[in-house]
């Protein structure tokens, strides 16, 4: 913020150069006779005996000239001058570009492969868990990091380590958020022979988070090009942990199963098994991804996902029940392209109810649903 002076206001200031013209420096309504106006032929107003005549030549010339002082003598600048000028503004400026460096260097993750296992290794619990969220982060986009064999042999020795010591860690302590970290660092480097302790967390882990985690990880592992050979490991630590008994772990390995590009018989079974799942958003997450692979076996699933109203009255707030049966529909259309046929009638007439929903997203997309299968 900045201020500025407040202007002047010529109505409501009692300084001298506010007054009006003819009014005296005492009370209001009184004049001086000094200061009157006077006005000439053309209406213009002055005060000669306030503001002074002219002097006449004759006047000026007879004037005495003033007298001129002379100059004191100037000395130049000391050396404590010029320092306190232009070298203490420099370092100050110095100052100031290192400390930006720094911090900027700071926000953007900037660490050596030293930096960070020297952090992974610190005795400080926090300081552990915050560097391997740092790293997880960083190694999104950072391939040459991601690529150090040194970095990933460590993170491993790190993982299989914690892995022998989490069976006194519990949900949401220190221990447990390291390990959850840790596997997604693992997960996103981009070196080969990395998968068996991130496989051993994701079927053994007594904590249902960290199992997730891990799952998760290989989900997104398994997206990557890179990793194209460790798809089906990866595909067959899915199919086992469809019984694992969290059902947050379910969804995740039913949104896994449905991510892979296996159409193996494996993978089928373990969706279909999840398509009947206890949990909601289990069942939804099968159903929809085997009408993504072309199978629309699942009915009574694909049924319970495209009744918007009952999604509602169950509690489901109303923009996740649209989201709900916009994925349903879209699944269904894929179903489609891929050749599927939607025979069954409790389906189709579940269809021709979104279609004449209020909402204008669902209603469209199912009409062009219709249009495809009729």
């Amino acid at each position: 913020m900045w201020s500025e002076d407040t202007p002047r206001n010529p109505e409501t200031d009692d300084s001298a150069d506010a007054r009006q013209p003819g009014q005296a420096r005492g009370s209001a309504g009184e004049t001086d006779p000094g200061e009157m106006e006077t006005r000439d032929a053309t209406g213009s107003s002055y005060a000669p005996e306030a503001r002074g005549a002219p002097l006449s030549d004759q006047e000026r010339l007879a004037s005495p000239p003033a007298e001129r002082e002379e100059p004191e003598d100037i000395e130049p600048p000391s050396a404590g001058f010029i320092v306190q000028l232009f070298l203490l503004p420099a370092v100050i400026v110095g100052v100031i570009v290192l400390l930006w460096v720094g911090f900027g260097k700071i926000a953007t993750g900037y660490r050596s492969v030293e930096d960070y296992i020297a952090g992974l290794q610190s005795s400080e619990p926090k300081w552990r868990w915050t560097t391997a969220h740092e790293l997880a982060v960083r190694l999104q986009n950072d391939r040459d990091l991601a690529s150090d064999a040194s970095l990933a042999a460590e993170l491993k020795r790190l993982l299989i380590s914690a892995n022998r010591d989490r069976s006194d860690s519990d949900p949401g302590d220190e221990a447990t958020t390291f390990r959850a970290f840790l596997i997604r660092a693992l997960a996103r480097m981009r070196v080969y022979g990395i998968l068996d302790p991130i496989v051993d967390a994701a079927l053994h882990d007594p904590v249902a988070e960290v199992r997730a985690a891990a799952i998760w990880a290989l989900t997104e592992r398994a997206q990557n090009e890179f990793a194209a050979s460790e798809r089906s490991q990866i595909a067959r630590t899915l199919c086992e942990a469809v019984d694992d008994p969290s059902p947050e772990v379910r969804r995740f390995v039913a949104y896994g199963l449905g991510t892979l590009s296996s159409d193996a018989a494996a993978v089928l079974d373990a969706l279909r098994q999840l398509a009947h799942d206890a949990d909601r958003e289990t069942r939804f997450n099968a159903a929809a991804a085997l009408a993504r692979k072309g199978n629309v076996s699942a009915v009574t699933t694909l049924v319970e996902m495209l009744h918007t109203a009952d999604l509602k009255k169950s509690g489901m707030d109303d923009e996740f029940a649209a989201y709900v049966t916009e994925q349903a529909l879209n699944a269904l259309r894929e179903a489609v392209r891929q050749g599927a046929r939607l025979d069954d009638p409790q389906l189709r007439e579940a269809v021709k109810l979104v279609a004449s929903s209020e909402n204008p997203r669902l209603s469209s997309a199912a009409r062009d649903l219709l249009l495809r299968i009729e």
